[in-house]
């Protein structure tokens, strides 16, 4: 008995009959091949979401074929939309948006199941660019790279990510990203943003510890759960629970960072604050474990009652305070882009305002996130033009972040 499946298609998609010259088998009934057809999709110009299409067959002789006679239907789909560029609000992934251009949430499709996860942690958007895997299931580091090569370009509709999460604990993809973040993150490119990554699951905490002190960069926030177990659920509806992929963990933190709940210098160590969508974790240390992990720069996780919680959050970057505590770099990060936003009207090509008007802007600006709480007070603004290019100031600024006695520089750029 065979089960009817359906599919959307769009312009230019193509559904392919293919003939195959030796015998299979289907269950336990032998069956040779049979004379067959391709069929392809020239247009859907006036079709619609329910239309149906009827296809008559005939014989070499155009005859009709006898009623009754059985029909074994075969068919491979190359799909179009890899490192294609996806961008989903709240809405949309209510509505299973992310399952109809990047398939369904499964064990492996991890690109579904990781916009599900920063949805359900609380991310207002979810930008999404899905590669194709292999046989294992993976996607390969050369995949990988067409995907950053896209992401570098930059996006339609000045969509800027600002937490970066590939699906993925291969080191090699993962170190080629936070390359990625570190060039992004420069005043010449202005795009600051975050690599959240995980390990293999078959590391152990001590060799997560040693390699989150050979990552040793400010810009990445590593995590440890190597076995967190969600639900998924099936094509005929039915809930199961699975072991997931660590990278999970990592979209969870994006999504949470991402959230209303949290603004850039709140922590999310603290009571009442747990992970969602994670159901529990199979590895859980206990707190001198935690402890080794954390002061070597990762990120650690446990459990307060049935609750999953953030036992410390840190970046890799040990060496101080000011650069091993997130929020630091998120209230940093948001300043500059605000600042970088608010002053590029003030910038032409013809009339150019001079930098006292930059630098007022920017105290401005500062002083607006100073009444959010995001940070606790500023000083020392100033902007100069570029010596090369008139377009272009150098803007530079202390900020003292929110909890720390310690001032912090700000230097970016503003062009025009």
């Amino acid at each position: 008995m065979f089960t009817p499946l359906t599919f959307s298609f769009a312009a230019g998609d193509f559904l392919t009959f293919d003939i195959l010259d030796t015998p299979r088998k289907a269950r336990s009934d032998p069956y040779t091949d049979i004379p067959g057809l391709i069929l392809q999709i020239e247009s859907l110009t006036g079709v619609a979401a329910g239309n149906t299409a009827f296809l008559s067959t005939y014989k070499i002789d155009t005859e009709a074929i006898p009623p009754g006679t059985q029909y074994f239907v075969d068919y491979s789909i190359v799909k179009q939309t890899f490192y294609k560029f996806f961008l989903f609000d709240r809405s949309a992934i209510a509505n299973k948006d992310h399952v109809k251009y990047i398939g369904n949430e499964s064990f492996v499709n991890r690109a579904s199941v990781g916009v599900r996860a920063a949805y359900e942690a609380g991310a207002e958007h979810v930008a999404c660019i899905q590669v194709p895997r292999s046989d294992s299931g993976w996607a390969s580091e050369q995949e990988y790279s067409q995907a950053r090569a896209v992401q570098e370009a930059g996006f339609e509709d000045n969509a800027i990510p600002y937490f970066i999460v590939p699906m993925t604990t291969d080191d090699l993809t993962l170190n080629a990203y936070k390359q990625l973040v570190k060039i992004l993150s420069a005043p010449k490119f202005g795009r600051e943003c975050i690599l959240v990554r995980s390990f293999s699951p078959n590391m152990k905490y001590t060799a997560v510890a040693t390699e989150c002190q050979v990552i040793f960069e400010q810009r990445v926030v590593a995590h440890f759960m190597p076995d967190p177990v969600i639900d998924l659920v099936d094509e005929y509806g039915n809930t199961f629970e699975v072991i997931y992929d660590p990278s999970l963990i990592a979209a969870v933190y994006a999504g949470l960072r991402s959230s209303p709940l949290y603004d850039a210098a709140t922590s999310l160590v603290g009571m009442g604050k747990t992970v969602p969508y994670i159901k529990r974790m199979q590895t859980i240390l206990d707190d001198t474990k935690a402890a080794y992990l954390s002061v070597r720069g990762c990120t650690v996780y446990t459990k307060d009652g049935t609750q999953i919680v953030v036992w410390n959050e840190n970046t890799t970057n040990t060496t101080s305070d000011l650069l091993v505590f997130p929020p630091i770099i998120y209230e940093a990060d948001e300043c500059v882009k605000a600042c970088r936003q608010a002053c590029r009207p003030q910038i032409g090509l013809k009339k150019i305002l001079g930098p006292q008007a930059i630098a007022d802007t920017v105290s401005q600006v500062l002083q607006t996130k100073k009444n959010q709480l995001i940070i606790k007070d500023y000083k020392n603004v100033t902007a100069q033009e570029d010596p090369t290019d008139n377009r272009v100031r150098t803007c530079k600024a202390s900020i003292l972040p929110m909890w720390f006695t310690l001032w912090i520089e700000l230097d970016f750029e503003v062009v025009g």
